[in-house]
């Protein structure tokens, strides 16, 4: 999770570097540390420091993102925990002994939200319809993106938002 990139006149607050951390800070507290925020040029902003969880991490984007006269924002230097699968649950059981099949590893898939534009005429039924197949998920995209959806029924064109992996929001 490196550039992103967002529509430039779209947004609110100012592209000021104390503005935008000011607003990191109110937004997310104390799950972020060290956090310091760049101008980079006219269009970019660069986000230091750690993030609690990848959650955190994509949601400074979005606010950082979804400021007025910001295009990009860089987050390479932004850091998160790698997401951890949850730990299977151990059943013992009496079990007949089988042949023993060989045992293949998969690759860890890193739990990486969806970032989704909003469009003209979209609301987040519709967006959750066409994401998850149900309309009424649309209040677990609104929970996931509270730090910068206030109201569900204020979203606005050029917005950016993160839409959790379906299995986030079961």
């Amino acid at each position: 999770m490196g550039l992103f990139n967002f529509l430039r006149n779209v947004g609110s607050g100012k592209k000021e570097a104390e503005a935008i951390k000011k607003k990191l800070e109110e937004e997310l507290g104390n799950r972020l540390h060290d956090l310091k925020v760049d101008i980079l040029d006219d269009d970019a902003v660069a986000l230091y420091g750690r993030a609690d969880s990848q959650a955190v991490k994509e949601k400074a984007i979005l606010i950082a993102g979804n400021t007025k006269g910001v295009e990009k924002v860089n987050a390479l230097n932004l850091r998160a925990p790698k997401p951890r699968k949850p730990k299977p649950k151990v059943v013992v059981e009496k079990v007949k002994p089988v042949v023993e099949e060989p045992v293949v590893e998969e690759k860890e898939e890193e739990l990486i939200s969806t970032f989704y534009t909003i469009q003209s005429g979209d609301t987040l039924w519709k967006i959750a319809k066409n994401h998850y197949g149900d309309g009424n998920k649309y209040h677990k995209i609104f929970e996931a993106n509270l730090e910068v959806i206030k109201n569900a029924d204020k979203i606005y064109p050029g917005q950016t938002i993160r839409l959790p992996k379906i299995e986030d929001i079961s």
